[in-house]
């Protein structure tokens, strides 16, 4: 129950989901003005082969992880994003490292008079 009202809360982690939802990646330039927060580095591991399943479902961490990083800065997106592959045999099975990289930046707010 919220203090003066009787609706709940959100749920912390729906509003993590919403948020993370709304933010923008891109593996380009955007038109539209913005700040410049930081630089997003995210790495991970997967067991497989880039081709054995959905690139998408895939990369869904990843993405995930890049995403975190701008919502911890209050940014609205992640822009230029770049995405690269390796792949190693370890006793036999097939390891895939994922690296991703962007720029996080929030929008430059506007007021029309």
């Amino acid at each position: 129950m919220g203090l003066f009202s009787d609706r709940s809360l959100p749920d912390e982690r729906e509003t993590d989901t919403e948020k993370l939802a709304q933010i923008v990646l891109s593996t380009g330039n955007i038109s539209r003005k913005y700040l410049v927060r930081d630089l997003a580095f995210a790495v991970d591991t997967k067991e497989g082969d880039l081709f054995s399943t959905d690139p998408n479902e895939l990369f869904h961490d990843l993405i995930m992880k890049l995403r975190q990083q701008a919502v911890a800065y209050e940014a609205d997106a992640v822009i230029n994003c770049h995405f690269e592959h390796q792949t190693t045999t370890i006793e036999g099975k097939s390891i895939l490292k994922l690296f991703g990289y962007g720029t996080i930046v929030q929008f430059n707010q506007t007021a029309i008079s």
